[in-house]
């Protein structure tokens, strides 16, 4: 079985999925009330956001939530007897800290580069309700191909696959000859993971699902996961794609309201 897993919650999530500094906000403020295009307020973000970009290996997990989180799934793959051989990390310390957590340091960690954080470029570091109130443009392009969007000086989520091909050969190796494996990475990886032909390749329809409540599982929740169960290696397609989610902090708690959901979600095929 291969187990795909998002870090668990850092001060930089909650930032991203706040409203933003105020500092920002009146600097983004005065830009378009002086009558700055869209474009020009893009250039003008590449100077206040990316600043900090080289920071994005060291973020760490909120220390109390964060682990509340991990002692979550930790708590599920216990109750469903689910061990592993192996854990493929993103290399950046969230994904490493979320990783040791979950399955301790006896497991044999390998980092892989190809699962690092999709570079969001220019929009990096901007909260969300900034992003939709300043970038109108922006948001509807990515309305309309969230899959293909580029971010100005980024990367789109197809940009993402190829790299991933060889993490998800290298997992298969390890699962046919040895047992379970680990994934845990970002986002966006997460979600690219389900796009993978190699994995089930999900329609981008099936991928915009909305679940319950306002719930897309296009983004995926700090520490949700998906299971892959490993098909016949010999034939036909390798692995039977995962058709459910488990969300371990639902959709619009609180940060403080860490626990387990009361079953798995359905995703439509």
């Amino acid at each position: 079985m291969l187990v795909v897993v998002r870090h668990a919650i850092t001060p930089h999530n909650v930032m991203i999925d706040g409203r933003g500094s105020a500092e920002l906000t009146a600097i983004l403020e005065r830009a378009a009330a002086k009558g700055m295009y869209e474009k020009n307020l893009m250039l003008l973000l590449r100077g206040e956001l990316r600043r900090n970009y080289q920071a994005e290996n060291h973020r760490s997990i909120v220390e109390n939530q964060g682990r509340a989180q991990c002692d979550a799934v930790k708590k599920a793959f216990a109750n469903d007897e689910l061990t592993f051989k192996a854990c493929l990390c993103s290399p950046y310390r969230r994904t490493i800290q979320t990783a040791a957590a979950i399955v301790g340091r006896f497991v044999k960690y390998r980092t892989y580069e190809e699962l690092c954080e999709r570079d969001l470029g220019i929009f990096y570091n901007l909260p969300r309700d900034l992003f939709y109130r300043f970038f109108p443009q922006e948001a509807r392009k990515k309305a309309r191909d969230p899959l293909g969007w580029k971010p100005f000086d980024g990367c789109s989520l197809r940009e993402l696959w190829p790299a991933l091909q060889s993490v998800v050969r290298a997992a298969s190796e390890i699962v046919k000859t040895r047992g379970n494996v680990l994934i845990v990475a970002h986002a966006d990886v997460n979600v690219s993971l389900r796009a993978l032909p190699e994995l089930g390749a999900m329609t981008t329809t099936q991928l915009l699902h909305k679940g319950p409540g306002d719930w897309n599982p296009l983004w995926f929740q700090n520490c949700q996961y998906d299971k892959y169960s490993f098909g016949d290696p010999n034939g036909g397609r390798p692995w039977n794609v995962p058709t459910h989610f488990r969300s371990v902090v639902p959709y619009g708690a609180d940060l403080g309201g860490t626990k387990l959901d009361t079953g798995w979600h359905e995703i439509k095929r």
